[in-house]
């Protein structure tokens, strides 16, 4: 058994937003890794990051898988603290010696974790070493792999900053849809709820043509803004398209999905953007999708999004449209006798 960090979902959060997790070998990662093992003669050494309910092995040696149940590593238990977790002798220990790590195939005997900390101070997993046999750590050891774990922050960080939007914050196209891979085979594999939203930004061009570019880019910028200030930590906003966003919401259904979307609309319906001497008022549409058993990936359920979201703008703008909600559901959902909430049709299969 173990006890997760006080912020458990913030640190969650953070991991998703590196947009790493499921993601192919890479050469720095794996040299990392193999300076580590290395440098202090360990038959083991690995770059693992926490997941809900696994620890996953972005590079690795000696270990001959990619991931492992959360509750018998010993990662999971390095996380809780800002210092590297040293284990002499695992056997010895009544936290790790009944661990199938310790008992099974692997037979870990010591480890060693230096926590990876995030630049907003969580904790994503380690980079850690471990030996068959026991054994103790000098400082200057201790001092390499918290180095080594310094280098592999370094990099995520790297990618993260390369996988955002410079102009909005959001997540860049790539990143959303590798992370919304990731969460749809998780919707799909755990039987959960995931719904996804396109956001349009109406009559952007308008905004151009009459006031420039500049005040448009101040206009996507805000319009980004009010929706990450709207979203729960474990939803992710990303930009697909030029005035195009999309929000991915994790354990939300149809009912959940339109509260949420009604709640953008409105928000984004209050903004009033400087212009010069003007003051430029936005509108949204937004279109509304929830996974179901005839979805075959995430860019199917997308797709089924972005389809809503022109029924939106067909209908008027300013609206949202959730494809394949019963019309009692969304009404309910939307909660305001003036909210400018449509359905069409079935045109999927809502769980």
């Amino acid at each position: 058994m173990y006890l997760p960090p006080e912020d458990e979902e913030g640190r969650l959060s953070s991991l998703e937003s590196f947009a790493i997790l499921d993601t192919p070998q890479e050469p720095v990662f794996d040299r990392i890794v193999q300076l580590a093992q290395a440098s202090m003669r360990m038959p083991i050494a690995a770059i693992s990051l926490v997941d809900r309910h696994r620890q996953w092995f972005k590079a690795q040696r000696g270990l001959g898988v990619t991931e492992t149940p959360r509750d018998i590593s010993f990662c999971t238990h390095a996380i809780r603290g800002r210092d590297p977790l040293l284990v002499s002798d695992a056997r010895e220990n009544p936290v790790f010696r009944t661990s199938p790590l310790v008992t099974g195939e692997t037979g870990i005997r010591f480890y060693a974790g230096a926590p990876l900390r995030s630049s907003e101070g969580y904790t994503l997993g380690t980079l850690c070493v471990a030996d068959t046999r026991p054994r103790r750590m000098t400082a200057r050891q201790v001092g390499l792999l918290t180095g080594f774990a310094s280098l592999v922050v370094h990099e995520l960080e790297l990618r993260r900053h390369a996988a955002r939007d410079p102009l909005t914050g959001a997540l860049a196209k790539a990143g959303f849809m590798v992370l919304g891979g990731r969460e749809f085979h998780r919707a799909v594999r755990y039987r959960r709820a995931l719904s996804c939203l396109m956001l349009d930004i109406d009559h952007f061009k308008q905004v151009n043509d009459r006031h420039g570019h500049a005040a448009g880019d101040r206009v996507l910028a805000a319009v980004a803004d009010a929706v990450a200030d709207a979203l729960r930590p474990a939803d992710t906003l990303g930009r697909v398209g030029g005035e195009e966003f999309a929000v991915l919401l994790p354990e939300t259904g149809t009912r959940g999905a339109v509260r949420v979307a009604e709640r953008l609309r409105r928000q984004v319906g209050r903004l009033k953007v400087p212009a010069g001497e003007a003051a430029i008022a936005v509108t949204v549409s937004i279109g509304v999708a929830t996974c179901g058993t005839a979805d075959a990936d995430f860019p199917g359920l997308l797709e089924c999004a972005d389809a809503a979201l022109y029924d939106a703008k067909r209908g008027g703008r300013d609206r949202v449209v959730a494809n394949g909600a019963q019309p009692e559901a969304a009404e309910e959902a939307c909660g305001n006798p003036e909210a400018a909430c449509e359905l069409t049709g079935p045109k999927r299969l809502v769980p």
